[in-house]
């Protein structure tokens, strides 16, 4: 497993999805992810949100800001916007409303962002437990590729993506949960590895 050298650039960067309107859940969900996973401190953090700003003491929580406030922006374009500034090869993926209720083993993150460098055909490791044909990975226990013909084969769960491949799938206008259903179809022709818990 490859370690982190002090002062070396961060691994990747983690994006909180969420907007304005949710900004009710950004104090309980950091209590809990500082609770739960306390090294995500060490690494780039990004608010993706439109307008409003989130400061939470010993946290780097960049909110860019990119938008008025109350402009009507599709969750499309503001995810594309973000990628875009993610200077990172790689991005941890969360959703605001993903509460942690256990303690993250930061030796496994370590492992799956050092198995998606050195594995250049994987565009993401997903942590949900989804009820999907899949082929059992022999190299990364407890993990499953998913078939190109999977529904939901791309979707917003907890994941660790490929930054460049995270974008490619996305286009302005584009909704989350109607991105999960055609950003799906438009990896059937992908020849990278998609692999869920």
């Amino acid at each position: 497993m490859r370690k982190q050298n002090p002062g070396e650039a961060a691994d990747f960067t983690i994006m909180l999805c969420s907007c304005d309107a949710y900004e009710d859940f950004w104090d309980p969900f950091f209590i809990l992810l500082e609770r739960y996973w306390p090294e995500a401190k060490n690494y780039p953090f990004i608010l993706n949100t439109e307008s409003k700003v989130y400061r939470r003491e010993g946290w780097n929580i960049q909110c860019f800001q990119m938008f008025k406030p109350g402009q009507k922006v599709s969750y499309g374009t503001r995810i594309i916007r973000h990628l875009d500034r993610i200077k990172t090869e790689f991005v941890f993926i969360m959703l605001e409303d993903f509460f942690f209720r256990s303690r993250v083993d930061q030796s496994k993150v370590d492992y799956y962002v050092n198995a998606i460098r050195t594995h250049k055909d994987i565009s993401c490791f997903n942590f949900s437990c989804m009820e999907q044909p899949g082929i059992a990975s022999e190299e990364f226990e407890g993990f499953q590729e998913l078939h190109p013909i999977c529904h939901y084969r791309l979707n917003l769960q907890a994941a660790i993506w490929r930054v460049k491949e995270m974008g490619r799938y996305w286009k302005p206008g584009a909704g989350p949960w109607g991105w999960e259903t055609y950003a799906t179809r438009k990896s059937d022709c992908s020849e990278n590895k998609f692999y869920f818990y």
